[in-house]
């Protein structure tokens, strides 16, 4: 989806997220299933920076949430009637998320303020039916 906002109010939306893109692929048969899933999430500006000290912040600065793009992969066998194996795994490729701050003249190498690391969860295991 891609979402626009228009108007007067348009800049008073803080944490809207114009771009966020899902999909997916997955393959079925009677004894396995898989699915791959990429989730995609655009720049995110976030809350107004003010300052109680005139001009030592430039108006029109915001925090920000950088892109991102997530991957999941999940999968299933039926060993017999009542016994699967199945592994889920989120994240896999480790994406991480940026906090900038910035205005309309920040330079670049100004801009970046921290790094979080999810990092990946990977689960593995037997499922019985009884």
């Amino acid at each position: 989806s891609v979402i626009r906002a228009t108007g007067d109010g348009a800049a008073n939306f803080a944490g809207f997220i114009p771009r966020n893109y899902s999909w997916g692929v997955s393959l079925t048969r009677p004894k396995f299933s898989t699915k791959l899933n990429w989730n995609y999430r655009g720049a995110q500006r976030r809350g107004l920076i003010t300052a109680n000290v005139p001009n030592s912040i430039e108006p029109n600065t915001y925090n920000w949430g950088s892109k991102r793009l997530y991957i999941d992969l999940s999968a299933d066998y039926q060993l017999t009637r009542r016994f699967t194996v199945f592994m889920s795994m989120r994240n896999i490729n480790d994406a991480f998320e940026d906090s900038k701050i910035y205005g309309p003249n920040t330079p670049g190498y100004a801009k970046f303020r921290n790094r979080t690391d999810y990092g990946s969860a990977w689960t593995f295991g037997l499922r019985g039916t009884f």
